[in-house]
């Protein structure tokens, strides 16, 4: 079986679950539409091939809604048709690690004209996403793209390790605590929350995102940042007015920066919400850039008193992380033994 037939193969194997998903071939849909959105993504085929399928006899007779269920349901108007190229290329040719693949049979096997195929292969290369045997005329995948994903991988790896300790803390403290991810956006993203010791602790769940600015995880991104770097980063600030409380000029979050990282923690006092104080530390990588922000939340009555013995707690489990994923906090960061 050629390459191709073993592709339209494959789309009309995923088409007949589509249309027919209990068997019977009645022309009547019944499964939801996040079923066809499931089984066409997983078929990791461009979108054209299933367009051209269906379009051949066999499913000419299908009526428009069942078509555009199909459709919608392989998400065709968010696509940028060359960057699925460029990925389905890259799924290509990593199905193949060590034999790799030649132009005509990328092109051949994923229904991409040569010449396309061709001005895709030769950006990936010039990444260093893929590499060229100029002898055999074949395409490989090179180490760059596993060295442009090594931080997304890392920090899956480093979570599945962190979320324990940060069970641990909330059960030492008795609050609450979040682990946060920096976004590029400036926003920080909840990847792991405990269940809450605190009852009249307002409860955000994984997947939450604070928005950029947002007083205790701001603070510990930047305070420990070289000057020059803290100094971009103020220029850039805009403040927005959470509560009163909120820092809102630049002269007073420099001055607080300063206080955090002589402290050796990030503290908010109801500047985000009222009422509530939150302590955070963020977590370094080995090449000392920060990857997550640990926070601690409760009730400025209840968490405040006991901020010192919270914060020893918070400084151990830090460490302990830093050890296991070998991070290299700044040398003023704070540890302990």
């Amino acid at each position: 079986m050629s390459t191709w037939s073993r592709v339209n193969t494959e789309i009309f194997s995923v088409v007949r679950l589509i249309v027919w998903p209990n068997g019977s071939k009645s022309g009547v849909r019944t499964a939801p539409l996040t079923d066809s959105r499931q089984l066409l993504f997983s078929a990791k085929l461009p979108l054209h091939q299933v367009k051209k399928i269906l379009t051949q006899t066999k499913f000419a007779n299908l009526d428009t809604e069942v078509h555009s269920l199909i459709f919608q349901g392989f998400g065709a108007q968010s696509w940028v048709p060359a960057v699925s190229k460029a990925i389905a290329i890259v799924r290509h040719l990593n199905e193949r690690p060590s034999a790799g693949a030649t132009l005509p049979k990328i092109s051949e096997g994923l229904a991409i004209t040569r010449s396309h195929c061709h001005n895709i292969l030769r950006t990936l290369v010039a990444h260093g996403w893929i590499e060229y045997d100029n002898l055999t005329r074949v395409y490989r995948l090179a180490s760059g793209i596993a060295a442009d994903s090594a931080s997304a991988l890392n920090s899956r790896t480093h979570l599945a390790a962190i979320r324990p300790l940060v069970d641990k803390l909330a059960g030492e403290t008795g609050f609450p605590c979040t682990l946060c991810e920096p976004i590029a956006d400036g926003s920080f993203l909840i990847v792991h929350t405990t269940a809450d010791a605190d009852p009249f602790v307002l409860h955000a769940p994984v997947g939450y995102r604070f928005p950029p600015g947002t007083a205790a995880m701001f603070k510990a991104r930047v305070a420990w940042l070289p000057r020059p770097e803290l100094e971009v980063v103020l220029t850039q600030w805009t403040p927005t007015p959470h509560s009163r409380a909120t820092i809102m000029d630049k002269p007073t979050m420099r001055e607080d920066l300063s206080r955090s990282r002589i402290r050796g923690y990030a503290r908010s006092a109801g500047e985000y919400i009222e009422g509530f104080t939150t302590l955070a530390m963020p977590l370094f990588n080995r090449e000392g850039k920060v990857i997550f922000i640990i926070g601690v939340a409760g009730l400025e009555g209840l968490l405040d008193p006991q901020e010192s013995r919270v914060v020893r707690s918070l400084v151990k489990i830090t460490s302990q992380v830093h050890r296991m994923i070998d991070g290299r906090p700044p040398v003023d960061y704070p540890a302990s033994p």
